[in-house]
């Protein structure tokens, strides 16, 4: 719902709404702003400005930082490298008015006090505009957004994926989650923070040996993270075989164990037990994991984006 309420600000301020990035952006009162909501439940809204005096830039400081106590709602409130920064927390269908009335406050303090809008990164007031890069929204100068497509492009050139290394990195990470399964399993729980820990690993280890991650290395550590649990249930189930025959049998081993899961699995209680452990193994991965999938996703989608927006 939140997103809606940032939609709706931005229909009653004239801001464009994009559903993509989850953002609103455009002109408000004179200055270029962007604002997002975030997985923390807030809104953060940058506005660029240019400030060079010292005493100024104290002044402003102290300005926003004075807001804090007329605002509940705002968390945070800043001025750093030509960037007021604000975060705001959602409390339900009074953030669109909240927003308003907080943006109008700051554009209003900005225009008295004659303070320009500019260039996230050089602080130029001229040719400015909102362009999309990375999948987020930044006030830039040409001049910044062509240094930073050329950037860009070489940094891509630069960097090559290696599926094979990926998918060796992802494997590798997922035993940190198999290890994990097995430990919970043993002290009779399933949580659902497994599940993520071996998203997590998954992806960050096909990352790291591949060099890059794409929407294909994405997809792939999925599928070896769902494989990989179900793995770690195979290998709970041979320790539980293990632990009850271990102490009619002196040579039956860990090894003895695992071999032993499918005869058991014949079993329609043990099957019916293990497919209930799986079941909710993968709905506590997927609800513990697709906030974090879907950012990763969002982030892979838009790593070579370059756009200009307004």
């Amino acid at each position: 719902m939140p997103k809606n309420y940032l939609s709706n600000f931005a229909a009653q301020n004239g801001l464009s709404w994009d559903a993509k990035r989850g953002a609103a952006y455009g002109m408000f009162q004179d200055y270029r702003i962007t604002a997002l909501y975030l997985a923390s439940k807030q809104y953060m809204v940058n506005m660029n400005v240019h400030v060079e005096e010292p005493e100024r830039v104290a002044e402003l400081a102290a300005y926003l930082n004075g807001l804090l106590s007329t605002y509940p709602a705002l968390n945070h409130a800043n001025f750093q490298n030509n960037t007021i920064t604000i975060s705001v927390k959602s409390e339900g269908a009074q953030d669109v008015d909240t927003l308003s009335r907080l943006l109008q406050e700051i554009a209003g303090h900005c225009r008295y006090n004659n303070y320009a809008n500019c260039c996230k990164q050089c602080g130029s007031t001229e040719n400015l505009s909102i362009y999309g890069v990375v999948g987020q929204c930044e006030t830039l100068c040409s001049d910044c957004f062509e240094k930073y497509t050329v950037d860009l492009a070489q940094a891509s050139a630069q960097k090559k994926d290696n599926p094979v290394a990926g998918i060796a990195g992802a494997l590798l990470g997922s035993l940190i989650g198999v290890v994990l399964w097995v430990a919970v399993y043993q002290i009779g729980f399933i949580a659902g923070i497994v599940g993520f820990v071996m998203a997590v690993c998954c992806i960050g280890g096909y990352q790291k040996f591949s060099g890059k991650l794409t929407k294909t290395g994405l997809i792939l550590s999925i599928v070896i993270a769902i494989v990989m649990l179900f793995a770690a249930e195979y290998i709970s189930v041979g320790i539980e075989i293990y632990n009850v025959f271990k102490e009619y049998d002196v040579s039956f081993t860990i090894i003895s164990g695992l071999r032993a899961v499918p005869t058991f699995l014949g079993e329609s209680e043990i099957l019916s037990a293990m497919l209930k452990d799986l079941a909710i193994g993968y709905v506590l991965m997927a609800i513990s994991s697709v906030s974090y999938i879907r950012n990763v996703f969002r982030k892979t989608s838009n790593e070579q984006e370059a756009v200009r927006l307004a």
